[in-house]
């Protein structure tokens, strides 16, 4: 599935709501940046950020991918080599889709986790409300399922801060 001479390496970091996807994401980017490696974040809930979503695509997973490939093309030009890209990643289908993309070398997938009490702490830190109620009933499913879903490793979050595990998801991937 791989596009012949693709050079660009994607790193997933999935997990349920709350677990720290886009903030570990964005420091990951800023030890990145820090460390002078060429790289983009996407944060794939921002490319599916739109309101209503058709039955067929409750999450915006589809259209989220759907501008992804979009943008890939683009931050290639501007010497992108690695994508952080933050989003639940929850199956097979999800790998292959990115695999095939244009200028992809491969594609790597580490599946952030922590208990259900802290996902209860962190999301009532910033929703409250319906919010906070659909989001966490959203991270019970998720924490369950994403437990089969594919993945090259896994990160307890429990105790790390997200300098602390963005450090651990640059050793692991080797960019710097």
């Amino acid at each position: 599935m791989h596009q012949p001479g693709g050079d660009v390496i994607i790193l997933v970091i999935s997990g349920a709501v709350g677990v720290g996807k886009s903030t570990v994401g964005k420091e990951l980017s800023r030890l990145l940046r820090k460390n002078d490696v060429p790289h983009s974040f996407i944060d794939l809930d921002s490319l599916s950020a739109t309101y209503p979503r058709p039955a067929s695509d409750r999450f915006g997973k589809k259209l989220g991918l759907k501008n992804l490939a979009t943008i890939i093309p683009n931050i290639m030009e501007y010497g992108t080599k690695n994508i952080v890209l933050s989003g639940v990643i929850a199956d097979r289908e999800d790998l292959v889709f990115l695999s095939s993309l244009k200028g992809i070398k491969s594609v790597k997938v580490c599946q952030l986790y922590a208990s259900l009490d802290v996902l209860r702490l962190r999301i009532s830190n910033r929703d409250e409300g319906e919010v906070f109620d659909w989001c966490f009933e959203r991270a019970k499913v998720l924490s369950k399922s994403l437990r089969d879903s594919p993945k090259d490793f896994s990160l307890n979050t429990d105790q790390l801060s997200p300098p602390e595990i963005a450090s651990e998801l640059l050793l692991k991937v080797s960019w710097v």
